[in-house]
């Protein structure tokens, strides 16, 4: 489980695919669905605009790919574990730090989420995507909510109890990428660099052992 995810060797095609996606992330998050147009992306890319129809069909497939790509495996890991008849408890305190470290390699979708999260309803729906992001926040808190009732929560644990251990867990594995600037600032270290990754995952591992010891 906590292995993320292996690269593999990939095509010309398959490399510009992704360069796509990093880009669009990017932009994505910089100026929100409406705001970000193909033509921005497939500069920065180094390609032309017609080019970029090779890969993706229009801008609502390539922002549902985006979207895809870094939370599909948020989802599997959740899918993963529900499989299972009986779910370990070390397994589940490991899940904030794998999610973390599944959300690192899309660190601009976490603004997406984040925004969306935050985001007046009202707003937020007309803004074209918003739909495809809440579904994902929906389909991944229905996720989390299954784990909980297989992990035999202590039984006078209440619905609010439940739910706020659900918000502390994407405060756990989101926070870190809101405070990145903040974290460099004061420790001049790029946030982004394994040695400080690895240090968010082996803290994460401790807080959330914490928090179940008193739900488990």
């Amino acid at each position: 489980m906590t292995e993320v995810i292996t690269d593999k060797k990939m095509t010309k095609g398959e490399r510009t695919a992704q360069r796509i996606l990093d880009v669009s992330e990017r932009l994505f998050a910089q100026k929100g669905y409406a705001g970000a147009s193909l033509r921005e992306v497939a500069e920065e890319v180094g390609i032309r605009e017609p080019g970029l129809y090779r890969h993706f069909k229009n801008k609502e497939e390539l922002y549902q790919q985006v979207l895809e790509r870094a939370l599909r495996p948020l989802a599997d890991t959740m899918d993963n574990m529900l499989s299972i008849d009986e779910i370990d408890r070390s397994q589940i305190q490991l899940l904030p730090a794998v999610m973390f470290r599944l959300l690192s390699r899309s660190p601009h979708v976490v603004v997406l989420l984040q925004r969306a999260l935050s985001t007046d309803n009202a707003i937020q729906s007309e803004s074209s995507g918003s739909v495809w992001l809440d579904q994902w926040l929906s389909s991944l808190v229905t996720r989390g909510q299954q784990l909980f009732r297989h992990l035999q929560i202590r039984k006078n644990a209440t619905d609010v109890e439940v739910a706020l251990m659900i918000v502390n867990w994407f405060n756990l594995c989101l926070g870190y990428f809101t405070s990145a600037k903040l974290f460099e600032q004061i420790s001049g270290k790029d946030a982004f660099s394994e040695p400080c990754l690895n240090l968010q995952t082996e803290l994460l591992q401790k807080i959330s052992q914490v928090i179940l010891s008193d739900f488990v």
